[in-house]
């Protein structure tokens, strides 16, 4: 990365679950039938009414933003009597209805199937959608492989920074040791020169003793 930040494990798990989601959502969502729906008659009987109007607004904020975003859109075919909203509302209309719709198929993949048998080839996937659903399968692979790179290089550089600090608070522990001994023979021979002169007399109090006792 450019700003040389490495990753860590538990960043780079979070990537890839979100890009696995990702993955998982675009799936799902290439089986909905873009800008129009198959027979709603027949989707209000075997969907359901809510799960049909759900569907009926993603496609009219669909509709809507390929309008919106043209360079030069025609609202010719749009209805007069209903303004078109500004391109950052429908914007993120659109990416709340999004949201709505994945997880209205996800906790119901029966919808997809339903979809299928009554659209037929028009629920197919597009090959425009399965060439970007491959790309994208493919950039997450080279994502997991850079991401697993990254957290290797890190996993190394953790286990020498360890292995360093072992090695030092082992040799501190060696120079503290050190120290406790030199400190200990010093105190001793301390206490062994004040004693000293005290021997010293006692040895020369017993050697005259005994020469005076040698000589009666």
């Amino acid at each position: 990365m450019a700003s040389g930040h490495k990753l860590t494990n538990v960043e780079a798990q979070r990537i890839m679950a979100i890009l696995e989601e990702t993955c998982n959502k675009l799936e799902l969502l290439s089986h909905i039938p873009p800008l129009e729906l198959p027979d709603e008659d027949q989707l209000r009987d075997e969907l359901g009414p809510d799960v049909l109007q759900v569907m009926q607004e993603q496609t009219m904020l669909e509709q809507q933003y390929e309008l919106v975003s043209a360079p030069q859109h025609d609202a010719s075919g749009y209805d007069a009597n209903q303004a078109l909203p500004d391109f950052e509302t429908l914007d993120d209309e659109l990416r709340h209805s999004t949201r709505v719709v994945c997880r209205m198929v996800r906790e119901a993949p029966v919808i997809v199937e339903r979809l299928q048998d009554i659209g037929g080839e028009s629920t197919l996937v597009t090959d425009v959608m399965r060439k970007f659903l491959g790309t994208f399968i493919e950039l997450k692979a080279q994502t997991l492989q850079k991401l697993s790179t990254s957290v290797e290089e890190e996993k190394s550089k953790e286990d020498w920074f360890l292995e360093i600090s072992a090695r030092e608070e082992k040799a501190s522990q060696t120079l503290r040791q050190l120290q406790k001994e030199i400190k200990a023979e010093k105190a001793e021979r301390e206490k062994q020169a004040r004693s000293a002169p005290h021997r010293a007399h006692a040895l020369a109090h017993a050697l005259a003793h005994a020469l005076w006792r040698s000589a009666h």
